[in-house]
């Protein structure tokens, strides 16, 4: 197997020329051995099979056996806010719990599947169906829809100060724009009406990813490069991410390393699987430094080596032919290293991205994580 040192070597040479000379490993091989003595030409090496990749579980919740009784105490909660609405004689009063219902919804409910997807895990049979997660997304929308028509009720303009007005149609304006961007990127549609959705929900998230609040800003900046991922064109999607190796701030996680991940998978994608190794094994050195607890900073390491073991089985594929036997058995017994050294039975668990989407819209009297932005000062 290459030696790891040996291969950071040839990573950084990746990061270094890899912009301008889009050569393949072969090529970079091939020309750092040129004119060595002693260097005959050899028989390519055996190629070991793909690995099978390694089987991983979302980081167990506090207080809940597994994510089966996590949906369903989220949707109890959902509901009993629906009942608040319902008993709230008040329009605002009722478009507080409303809006609180959704964001449980969309922060909480869709993200298990929203890890999933964006780790490239596959689910198990308590997850989700698409039924269930379109009755989810319809449920949030409907609930959404009701606050905005409440909030345009008469009493509530003539009544009511108009900056919490502001607050709350604020907070209505980020769920609907969060909205339409889990729909979108969870659809399972394709073609030219899912690609324009896809476009009008990252458009949505623009004005979000100026938010004072930094989770809001860093969550739509996450789920904007992830609906731009889905084009043909991956450059606009790589323009909205900070760089995989830039210090996110605190407030910005979990989206920003999520973010990082996104980045290094679509260099992969582009041609670049040496620099998007490279960057992934820099990031797992950063998680000690960017996550708060040590079970995190666990969780996002073998994130980060799923996405490893990931983009090198891509490699190992995309390789063909005996003059890339050596990257390939590479490619393989790199994979087999990683499962070997991190993922095993009693420690496969990997990052939530939980939650999906920030809490702007706490139930009334309680506080909301993420407070609405002040009003701009003249």
């Amino acid at each position: 197997m290459i030696p790891r040192q040996y291969f950071l070597s040839l990573a950084v040479l990746a990061l270094t020329v890899m912009p301008v000379y889009a050569g393949t490993w072969q090529e970079i091989t091939e020309a750092a051995q040129a004119d060595v003595p002693g260097n005959a030409p050899t028989a390519p090496p055996a190629v070991p099979p793909l690995p099978d990749l390694p089987r991983v579980r979302l980081a167990a919740l506090p207080g809940f056996e597994d994510d089966a009784e996590y949906l369903r105490s989220i949707s109890g909660r959902v509901t009993e806010l629906e009942v608040q609405a319902r008993q709230a004689g008040d329009p605002m009063r009722q478009a507080e719990p409303l809006l609180a219902a959704a964001n449980l919804i969309l922060a909480q409910q869709l993200e298990p599947t929203c890890t999933r997807r964006l780790l490239h895990v596959d689910g198990n049979m308590d997850e989700p169906g698409e039924a269930d997660l379109r009755s989810a997304l319809d449920r949030a929308d409907a609930l959404i829809e009701r606050a905005g028509a409440a909030l345009k009720e008469p009493q509530v303009r003539e009544d009511r100060p108009a900056d919490r007005l502001q607050q709350i149609t604020h907070r209505l304006q980020t769920l609907g724009a969060f909205a339409a961007a889990l729909r979108a990127f969870l659809s399972p549609d394709k073609g030219p009406q899912a690609a324009r959705d896809a476009r009008r929900a990252a458009s949505g998230l623009a004005p979000l990813r100026e938010d004072r609040n930094q989770p809001v800003a860093a969550a739509a900046s996450l789920w904007q490069a992830c609906l731009r991922s889905l084009e043909s064109d991956q450059g606009p999607a790589l323009s909205v991410l900070d760089l995989a190796l830039s210090d996110p701030v605190p407030e910005s996680m979990p989206y920003a390393f999520f973010a990082r991940l996104l980045r290094c998978r679509l260099l992969a994608d582009r041609g670049h699987p040496a620099t998007a190794l490279a960057l992934l094994m820099q990031v797992e050195e950063r998680c000690s430094e960017w996550l708060a607890t040590d079970k995190e900073r666990e969780d996002a390491v073998r994130a980060a080596q799923l996405a490893e073991i990931q983009i090198t089985a891509d490699w190992y594929r995309r390789l063909n032919g005996s003059e890339a036997s050596s990257e390939r058995k590479w490619c393989a017994e790199r994979i087999q290293t990683l499962i070997g050294d991190s993922f095993g039975e009693d420690g496969n668990t990997v990052l939530r991205l939980t939650p999906a989407i920030p809490i702007v819209a706490s139930p009334p009297g309680e506080d909301s994580a993420a407070p609405d932005p002040t009003p701009d000062e003249d």
